[in-house]
């Protein structure tokens, strides 16, 4: 039976193995997942209030305009996406498929052949995946503040490991991508 060692990242490190299905691992022997959850405003109660007034005030001015609820509904779900990356969690994988976040409302997954080019950024790292022919997304991989090093010393591991422009253009310095 092949393995998975996966490395769950939250405020300390952790390994656990689990058994996987044959098809799942193309490779012999051990792979390695990071996984790892972010919630940005966990901590932060008064910007998280700031955040729902402001969803709550859309959907009441949504409404006070139109003078419909399925307005001020969408109004409000409009600003509830905008703002999923604050209120909501979200679990990043890394693995030998690709990479992959998800939320309550929304999931993205990148596969290695996908990718374009990576950097480092001060938070995690910038990925461009080249969508359609004339179409490329900036994939953001953030860390968890209270254990960025741990996590973003692994996180750039498993780039260069699996990432096929890591070596060219990898780590140009902590500023933000300017892809």
């Amino acid at each position: 039976m092949r393995v998975m060692t996966i490395t769950k990242l939250k405020a300390g490190n952790f390994t656990r193995r689990i058994p996987i299905s044959p098809d799942r691992n193309p490779e012999k022997g051990e792979s390695h997942v990071l996984v790892w959850r972010v919630h940005s405003l966990r901590d932060d109660r008064h910007k998280t209030a700031l955040l729902c007034a402001v969803i709550i005030l859309g959907g009441a001015c949504g409404y006070a305009i139109f003078h419909q609820a399925l307005t001020g509904f969408a109004a409000a779900l409009i600003l509830l996406f905008a703002g999923k990356e604050f209120l909501l969690p979200q679990e990043y994988r890394i693995d030998e498929m690709g990479i992959s976040i998800h939320s309550l409302i929304s999931h993205k997954h990148a596969s290695w052949a996908e990718i374009i080019r990576w950097r480092a950024c001060q938070s995690g790292a910038a990925i461009e995946i080249k969508k359609t022919q004339s179409r490329s997304e900036i994939l953001m991989i953030s860390a968890d503040y209270r254990s960025q090093q741990s996590i973003l010393a692994e996180i750039f591991h498993m780039l260069r490991k699996y990432s096929p422009q890591s070596e060219s253009i990898s780590e140009r310095g902590n500023s933000h991508a300017d892809f």
